[in-house]
């Protein structure tokens, strides 16, 4: 099983800072996790929020 982890740069009170946010969601195959974890990206980056890794490990 495969887990993901997104590391996202936030703005927070004009200084920049960097959050890890762990998907509570079990992957079989490295592929799935990659591939959720573009289109998470995709939809993060649309807001103020900028992903600047996506992590994917066994579990």
């Amino acid at each position: 099983m495969y887990e993901l982890t997104l590391i996202l740069s936030l703005m927070m009170g004009g200084a920049d800072s960097t959050a890890e946010m762990e998907v509570n969601t079990q992957f079989t195959t490295l592929e799935q996790c990659n591939e959720e974890g573009a289109a998470l990206a995709k939809k993060l980056n649309a807001t103020d929020l900028k992903v600047i890794q996506v992590q994917c490990e066994r579990d």
